[in-house]
């Protein structure tokens, strides 16, 4: 048996058992569509840093011991505690799709939202990875894609990361 906490209401379900079963069984009124990971609208936010997580799958492992880090409901299996919330739209998740490097200092990376930005004049976004955070001007941004002009700064982690590290592929957050 699993303990979650959803909208501050704590729930006790099985091991294993689907997560928007499990809520929509119990009452709780979570927005779905497909059941197959293809629409995002049942995407929730884990609310907590869990250390306790380390026999769950690997990707849902990496997305439990991360603060704020969404997950899809329909396709997460339970198998430790949680504590869940509705995400803000203003938090999307995000891919790398290409890396044009201008200077060893300085990329244009261009990242792919996951569902389209609500705004479109958006001059400047944060992006997160893990605990670092920046905010980086918007050069193009045309339907889910989001290109952003990223200076590598002394002493800060991400744009050493987004710079030094960053591969296309990786995920990311982008919060506007």
């Amino acid at each position: 048996m699993v303990d979650i906490v959803y909208q501050s209401r704590t729930y006790t379900i099985e091991a294993g058992e689907n997560l928007l079963s499990a809520l929509l069984n119990r009452g709780e009124k979570i927005p779905y569509a497909c059941r197959s990971g293809i629409c995002h609208s049942c995407m929730l936010c884990i609310k907590n840093n869990n250390d306790s997580c380390d026999n769950s799958p690997e990707i849902l492992n990496q997305n439990i011991k991360t603060n704020n880090a969404l997950i899809l409901a329909c396709q997460t299996k339970v198998d430790c505690p949680l504590i869940l919330k509705l995400p803000s739209r203003d938090t999307i998740k995000a891919t790398i799709i290409n890396i044009h490097p201008l200077s060893k200092l300085d990329n244009i990376i261009t990242f792919m939202a996951e569902i389209p930005l609500i705004k479109k004049e958006i001059k400047s976004i944060a992006v997160s990875y893990q605990s670092m955070k920046g905010i980086f001007s918007v050069v193009n941004l045309y339907d889910n894609k989001i290109q952003c002009h990223i200076k590598r700064k002394a002493g800060d982690a991400l744009t050493e990361w987004l710079i030094e590290q960053a591969v296309i592929g990786n995920r990311v957050f982008l919060i506007h």
